[in-house]
């Protein structure tokens, strides 16, 4: 059901990986709880297909461009292994197409917040997260990246969160970067590679009152697979509360 739009209108989150997000959001809402806050418009972005991913539309549109992205290095836990991904390096076809087409029309049918914006993505799609907000950090006011798949073309979303400049905010207040990630899933994750070092890379390329303000949450005992629908719920709550954010990874 459609609640009333909150003053200023819904606060918007876009879902990459739709098809598994939806699948999943029975899971979300039991971790999720009573939400609190305004009401959430989810945008979920899906392929044509019947599984919950398209492997090689994901590859694609999900990851950074990067040299070698045509034959992308890694697999989880081994960044330089002799890659079995398939092809990619498109992340900024994907987010021209969200920027130019279906955030306008989202905005068109429904009033929305334009200063309440989000993104949500998982494993590929949290790469994509990440590389939206490095390029152009005021897209978003909210940023989440669950289990970001760090390993993907020998570190390329590493290497760009070292090189990342965040300048001073243009609407005054900094846009939020919340990374997620499982404790069975580190394992064999180097400290340079790890979520939380990326949150870290960020809140250091600009300190307090920067452009972007990042924390990490660490999930202890859950799964990459976990993290999906784990992820989502804390996105919409977070969304639906302006402010507020697990413990800061600073």
């Amino acid at each position: 059901r459609r609640a009333p739009p909150p003053g200023g209108g819904y606060p918007v989150l876009y879902l990459l990986e739709g098809n598994a997000a939806f699948d999943t959001l029975r899971q979300a809402r039991a971790e999720l709880g009573r939400a609190r806050g305004a009401p959430v418009i989810l945008v979920g972005m899906g392929y044509d297909v019947d599984d919950r991913y398209d492997v090689q539309a994901r590859s694609m549109d999900y990851t950074p461009p990067s040299s070698g992205a045509d034959k992308p290095l890694g697999v989880p836990g081994n960044p330089t292994a002799p890659g079995r991904a398939q092809p990619g390096g498109g992340a900024d076809r994907m987010l021209a197409w969200m920027d130019g087409t279906l955030r306008p029309l989202i905005a068109q049918r429904y009033p929305v917040a334009a200063d309440r914006q989000g993104i949500y993505g998982h494993s590929f799609g949290a790469l994509l997260v990440l590389h939206a907000l490095f390029t152009d950090p005021a897209r978003y006011q909210t940023y989440v990246a669950a289990s970001p798949s760090t390993w993907w073309n020998d570190r390329a979303i590493v290497k760009e969160a070292r090189n990342v400049a965040v300048g001073a905010p243009a609407t005054g207040r900094p846009a939020r970067l919340f990374v997620l990630a499982g404790g069975k899933e580190l394992d064999g994750v180097m400290a340079e590679d790890s979520p939380e070092a990326i949150a870290r890379m960020v809140n250091a390329a600009g300190g307090a009152g920067a452009g972007v303000r990042a924390s990490y949450a660490h999930q202890p005992g859950k799964t990459h697979g976990e993290m999906l629908p784990i992820g989502l719920a804390h996105a919409v709550r977070w969304m639906a509360a302006e402010h507020g954010a697990p413990g800061s990874a600073e």
